[in-house]
């Protein structure tokens, strides 16, 4: 399942979640962690091509001294426009607002050029 991040860090910010539950990282069979994170590449690209960008930050944290907050599994992708905050810079997040009427334009985009990308064969 993959939805909008309800407080996004930049436009298109995504959520990945197993409808399974597993906890983190470690707890999830490999051939389900597989066919996932062929999702996540496939919904990336969708992502990507929407906003029109290359760059984004692959997060996912497994526990709660690294930060994780839901105990479920669940990986963002954070599209990273030309000149954006990294990650590796001492400046602090900052979350954007996006209007809901902008939010689901977005999903609605995101959503067909995922079809769309799903349709093409693979080499």
């Amino acid at each position: 399942m993959a939805f909008l991040d309800a407080s996004p860090l930049s436009k298109g910010h995504t959520l990945v979640v197993p409808k399974q539950h597993h906890a983190t990282l470690l707890d999830i069979p490999i051939p389900e962690l597989t066919y996932l994170m062929s999702k996540i590449q496939s919904i990336a690209t969708s992502i990507l091509t929407v906003l029109d960008v290359t760059d984004f930050n692959l997060l996912q944290n497994n526990g709660p001294s690294a930060a994780q907050v839901v105990n479920h599994l669940h990986f963002h992708i954070i599209p990273r426009p030309a000149g954006s905050l990294s990650w590796l810079s001492n400046e602090s997040v900052k979350r954007v607002h996006i209007s809901t009427t902008c939010q689901d334009e977005l999903c609605l985009k995101i959503k067909e050029a995922y079809y769309k990308y799903q349709e093409k064969p693979v080499n």
